[in-house]
Protein backbone atom coordinates (compact mmCIF):
# COMPACT_ATOMS: atom_id res chain seq x y z
CA UNK A 1 0.00 0.00 0.00
CA UNK A 2 1.56 3.29 -1.08
CA UNK A 3 1.70 6.43 1.06
CA UNK A 4 -1.18 8.14 -0.79
CA UNK A 5 -3.51 5.24 -0.06
CA UNK A 6 -2.42 5.18 3.57
CA UNK A 7 -3.08 8.92 3.92
CA UNK A 8 -6.53 8.56 2.35
CA UNK A 9 -7.38 5.66 4.64
CA UNK A 10 -6.26 7.67 7.67
CA UNK A 11 -8.49 10.62 6.74
CA UNK A 12 -11.48 8.29 6.23
CA UNK A 13 -10.95 6.73 9.68
CA UNK A 14 -10.61 10.19 11.28
CA UNK A 15 -13.84 11.39 9.63
CA UNK A 16 -15.69 8.24 10.66
CA UNK A 17 -14.60 8.58 14.30
CA UNK A 18 -15.63 12.25 14.33
CA UNK A 19 -19.10 11.39 13.04
CA UNK A 20 -19.54 8.73 15.73
CA UNK A 21 -18.49 11.10 18.49
CA UNK A 22 -20.56 13.96 17.04
CA UNK A 23 -17.61 16.29 17.47
CA UNK A 24 -16.31 18.63 14.76
CA UNK A 25 -12.88 17.95 13.27
CA UNK A 26 -10.21 20.54 13.79
CA UNK A 27 -8.14 19.95 10.66
CA UNK A 28 -5.53 22.35 11.95
CA UNK A 29 -4.69 19.97 14.82
CA UNK A 30 -6.06 16.63 13.59
CA UNK A 31 -4.58 16.67 10.09
CA UNK A 32 -1.95 13.91 9.94
CA UNK A 33 1.76 14.58 9.80
CA UNK A 34 3.86 12.68 7.30
CA UNK A 35 6.90 10.98 8.87
CA UNK A 36 9.27 8.28 7.69
CA UNK A 37 10.90 5.36 9.46
CA UNK A 38 13.73 3.39 7.89
CA UNK A 39 16.48 0.94 8.76
CA UNK A 40 16.43 -2.39 10.60
CA UNK A 41 12.63 -2.65 10.80
CA UNK A 42 9.84 -4.83 9.45
CA UNK A 43 7.99 -2.20 7.45
CA UNK A 44 10.07 0.84 6.47
CA UNK A 45 8.21 3.66 4.79
CA UNK A 46 6.30 6.91 5.20
CA UNK A 47 3.35 6.99 7.60
CA UNK A 48 0.62 9.51 8.46
CA UNK A 49 0.47 10.24 12.20
CA UNK A 50 -1.24 12.69 14.50
CA UNK A 51 0.69 15.54 16.07
CA UNK A 52 0.84 13.97 19.55
CA UNK A 53 2.69 10.85 18.39
CA UNK A 54 6.01 9.95 20.01
CA UNK A 55 8.91 8.00 18.48
CA UNK A 56 7.98 4.82 20.38
CA UNK A 57 4.43 4.97 18.99
CA UNK A 58 5.70 5.32 15.43
CA UNK A 59 7.82 2.23 16.04
CA UNK A 60 4.71 0.28 17.00
CA UNK A 61 2.85 1.55 13.94
CA UNK A 62 5.69 0.40 11.71
CA UNK A 63 5.79 -2.96 13.52
CA UNK A 64 9.35 -2.56 14.70
CA UNK A 65 10.18 -5.37 17.07
CA UNK A 66 12.80 -4.06 19.49
CA UNK A 67 11.62 -4.72 23.03
CA UNK A 68 12.40 -7.66 25.30
CA UNK A 69 8.78 -8.86 25.23
CA UNK A 70 8.91 -9.54 21.48
CA UNK A 71 8.48 -13.02 20.06
CA UNK A 72 11.93 -14.64 20.11
CA UNK A 73 11.23 -16.27 16.77
CA UNK A 74 11.18 -12.84 15.10
CA UNK A 75 14.79 -12.35 14.00
CA UNK A 76 14.39 -8.60 13.60
CA UNK A 77 14.42 -8.26 17.39
CA UNK A 78 17.98 -9.58 17.41
CA UNK A 79 19.39 -6.85 15.19
CA UNK A 80 17.38 -3.68 15.86
CA UNK A 81 19.07 -1.05 17.99
CA UNK A 82 17.12 0.40 20.91
CA UNK A 83 19.81 2.75 22.18
CA UNK A 84 21.10 4.27 18.95
CA UNK A 85 17.92 5.47 17.21
CA UNK A 86 18.48 8.53 15.03
CA UNK A 87 15.92 11.30 14.63
CA UNK A 88 16.48 13.51 11.57
CA UNK A 89 14.64 16.83 11.70
CA UNK A 90 15.33 19.40 9.00
CA UNK A 91 19.10 19.89 9.09
CA UNK A 92 19.60 18.46 12.58
CA UNK A 93 20.23 14.92 13.76
CA UNK A 94 19.62 13.60 17.30
CA UNK A 95 20.49 10.21 18.78
CA UNK A 96 17.82 8.72 21.04
CA UNK A 97 18.13 5.99 23.67
CA UNK A 98 14.70 4.42 23.97
CA UNK A 99 15.98 1.91 26.52
CA UNK A 100 16.38 4.81 28.96
CA UNK A 101 12.76 5.75 28.29
CA UNK A 102 11.42 2.21 28.70
CA UNK A 103 13.41 1.43 31.87
CA UNK A 104 14.27 4.78 33.47
CA UNK A 105 11.34 6.87 32.23
CA UNK A 106 13.58 9.46 30.53
CA UNK A 107 10.93 11.22 28.44
CA UNK A 108 13.53 13.31 26.59
CA UNK A 109 14.61 10.13 24.83
CA UNK A 110 11.11 9.71 23.37
CA UNK A 111 10.09 13.08 21.85
CA UNK A 112 6.98 14.00 19.89
CA UNK A 113 7.37 13.78 16.13
CA UNK A 114 6.93 16.69 13.72
CA UNK A 115 5.88 16.75 10.10
CA UNK A 116 8.73 15.60 7.84
CA UNK A 117 10.73 13.82 10.55
CA UNK A 118 12.76 10.76 9.60
CA UNK A 119 13.46 8.05 12.20
CA UNK A 120 16.38 5.74 11.48
CA UNK A 121 16.66 2.39 13.29
CA UNK A 122 20.26 1.14 12.92
CA UNK A 123 21.33 -2.43 13.51
CA UNK A 124 22.51 -3.32 16.98
CA UNK A 125 26.32 -3.50 16.95
CA UNK A 126 27.65 -3.89 20.52
CA UNK A 127 26.32 -5.84 23.49
CA UNK A 128 27.48 -7.02 26.91
CA UNK A 129 26.08 -9.65 29.24
CA UNK A 130 25.52 -9.24 32.98
CA UNK A 131 24.85 -12.10 35.38
CA UNK A 132 24.68 -12.29 39.14
CA UNK A 133 23.38 -10.01 41.87
CA UNK A 134 21.40 -7.54 39.74
CA UNK A 135 17.64 -7.22 39.48
CA UNK A 136 17.62 -8.17 35.80
CA UNK A 137 20.29 -10.32 34.22
CA UNK A 138 20.70 -10.55 30.47
CA UNK A 139 22.31 -9.20 27.32
CA UNK A 140 22.29 -5.41 27.01
CA UNK A 141 23.09 -3.14 24.10
CA UNK A 142 25.86 -0.65 24.80
CA UNK A 143 26.66 2.62 23.09
CA UNK A 144 29.93 4.42 22.53
CA UNK A 145 31.69 5.45 25.75
CA UNK A 146 29.40 3.38 28.00
CA UNK A 147 31.00 2.50 31.32
CA UNK A 148 30.04 -0.18 33.81
CA UNK A 149 28.02 2.34 35.85
CA UNK A 150 26.02 3.30 32.74
CA UNK A 151 24.83 -0.23 32.12
CA UNK A 152 23.90 -0.97 35.74
CA UNK A 153 20.90 1.36 35.52
CA UNK A 154 19.45 -0.78 32.73
CA UNK A 155 19.50 -3.86 35.00
CA UNK A 156 17.20 -2.05 37.49
CA UNK A 157 20.17 -1.81 39.82
CA UNK A 158 22.15 -4.02 42.17
CA UNK A 159 20.63 -6.41 44.66
CA UNK A 160 21.35 -5.88 48.35
CA UNK A 161 23.49 -9.02 48.47
CA UNK A 162 25.82 -7.89 45.65
CA UNK A 163 29.52 -8.35 46.44
CA UNK A 164 30.93 -5.05 45.19
CA UNK A 165 34.50 -5.70 46.21
CA UNK A 166 35.44 -8.04 43.36
CA UNK A 167 33.28 -7.61 40.25
CA UNK A 168 34.77 -9.42 37.26
CA UNK A 169 34.71 -8.31 33.62
CA UNK A 170 35.77 -11.09 31.25
CA UNK A 171 36.98 -9.67 27.93
CA UNK A 172 38.06 -11.31 24.68
CA UNK A 173 41.50 -10.23 23.51
CA UNK A 174 41.92 -8.94 19.93
CA UNK A 175 38.85 -10.78 18.60
CA UNK A 176 40.43 -14.12 19.49
CA UNK A 177 39.28 -16.88 21.82
CA UNK A 178 41.78 -15.72 24.43
CA UNK A 179 40.28 -13.91 27.39
CA UNK A 180 41.44 -11.72 30.21
CA UNK A 181 39.70 -11.05 33.49
CA UNK A 182 39.49 -7.51 34.86
CA UNK A 183 38.60 -7.26 38.56
CA UNK A 184 37.12 -3.97 39.75
CA UNK A 185 35.99 -2.62 43.10
CA UNK A 186 32.50 -1.47 42.23
CA UNK A 187 31.92 0.07 45.65
CA UNK A 188 34.72 2.60 45.08
CA UNK A 189 33.57 3.24 41.51
CA UNK A 190 30.01 4.03 42.61
CA UNK A 191 31.38 6.56 45.11
CA UNK A 192 33.46 8.19 42.38
CA UNK A 193 32.06 7.46 38.88
CA UNK A 194 34.63 9.82 37.33
CA UNK A 195 37.46 7.56 38.50
CA UNK A 196 39.59 5.91 35.81
CA UNK A 197 38.65 2.62 37.47
CA UNK A 198 35.21 3.04 35.89
CA UNK A 199 36.42 1.48 32.65
CA UNK A 200 34.80 1.71 29.24
CA UNK A 201 32.92 -1.40 28.15
CA UNK A 202 33.70 -3.28 24.96
CA UNK A 203 31.59 -5.47 22.71
CA UNK A 204 30.93 -8.94 24.12
CA UNK A 205 32.21 -8.16 27.62
CA UNK A 206 30.88 -10.55 30.27
CA UNK A 207 30.19 -8.95 33.66
CA UNK A 208 29.91 -11.14 36.77
CA UNK A 209 28.55 -9.66 40.00
CA UNK A 210 28.51 -12.36 42.67
CA UNK A 211 26.43 -12.53 45.84
CA UNK A 212 27.86 -12.23 49.34
CA UNK A 213 27.82 -15.77 50.81
CA UNK A 214 25.05 -16.28 53.38
CA UNK A 215 24.09 -12.60 53.18
CA UNK A 216 21.67 -11.76 56.01
CA UNK A 217 21.29 -15.45 56.78
CA UNK A 218 18.12 -16.04 58.77
CA UNK A 219 18.81 -18.24 61.80
CA UNK A 220 15.85 -19.36 63.83
CA UNK A 221 14.63 -22.03 66.21
CA UNK A 222 11.21 -23.63 66.47
CA UNK A 223 9.78 -24.25 69.92
CA UNK A 224 6.68 -26.37 70.47
CA UNK A 225 5.10 -28.46 73.20
CA UNK A 226 4.48 -27.32 76.75
CA UNK A 227 5.62 -23.75 76.26
CA UNK A 228 3.55 -20.61 76.79
CA UNK A 229 4.09 -19.13 73.31
CA UNK A 230 5.12 -21.87 70.88
CA UNK A 231 6.43 -20.77 67.47
CA UNK A 232 9.53 -19.69 65.57
CA UNK A 233 12.10 -17.37 67.16
CA UNK A 234 15.10 -15.63 65.62
CA UNK A 235 18.50 -16.42 67.11
CA UNK A 236 22.04 -15.18 66.66
CA UNK A 237 24.22 -18.15 65.79
CA UNK A 238 26.88 -19.04 68.40
CA UNK A 239 25.50 -16.31 70.68
CA UNK A 240 21.88 -17.03 71.62
CA UNK A 241 21.30 -19.57 74.40
CA UNK A 242 18.45 -21.97 74.92
CA UNK A 243 17.58 -20.25 78.19
CA UNK A 244 17.22 -16.90 76.41
CA UNK A 245 14.93 -18.37 73.76
CA UNK A 246 12.78 -20.12 76.38
CA UNK A 247 12.32 -16.79 78.13
CA UNK A 248 11.28 -15.15 74.84
CA UNK A 249 8.69 -17.91 74.44
CA UNK A 250 7.23 -17.18 77.87
CA UNK A 251 8.76 -20.17 79.63
CA UNK A 252 7.45 -23.72 80.10
CA UNK A 253 3.93 -24.39 81.33
CA UNK A 254 3.26 -26.10 84.65
CA UNK A 255 2.66 -29.35 82.74
CA UNK A 256 6.13 -29.34 81.11
CA UNK A 257 8.37 -32.38 81.76
CA UNK A 258 11.76 -30.65 81.71
CA UNK A 259 13.71 -33.85 82.31
CA UNK A 260 12.48 -35.40 79.06
CA UNK A 261 12.58 -32.24 76.93
CA UNK A 262 14.93 -32.53 73.95
CA UNK A 263 16.68 -30.49 71.32
CA UNK A 264 16.54 -31.77 67.76
CA UNK A 265 19.11 -30.62 65.21
CA UNK A 266 19.59 -31.37 61.54
CA UNK A 267 22.13 -34.13 62.03
CA UNK A 268 21.19 -35.55 65.45
CA UNK A 269 19.03 -35.21 68.52
CA UNK A 270 20.00 -35.41 72.17
CA UNK A 271 18.20 -35.51 75.45
CA UNK A 272 18.58 -32.52 77.76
Amino acid sequence: MNSNKISLLWLIITLFCAVLSAEPIDFETDAPYSVSIVGAINNPGTYPILGNTRVSELIKIANVVIDSLADESDKISEISSVRGIILKRQNKQTTLDLQKFYILGDIEQNPYLLDGDVVVIPAKSCTVSIVGAVHQEGIFEITKNDKITDILGLTFGLRNDADLQAVEIVRFVNNSDSIKTITVNLEKILKNPESNKNIFLQNDDRIYIRSIPEFHKQNHIKIFGEIKYPGIYAIEEDTSTLFEVLNMAGGPTYRADLKNSFLQRKSHEGLL
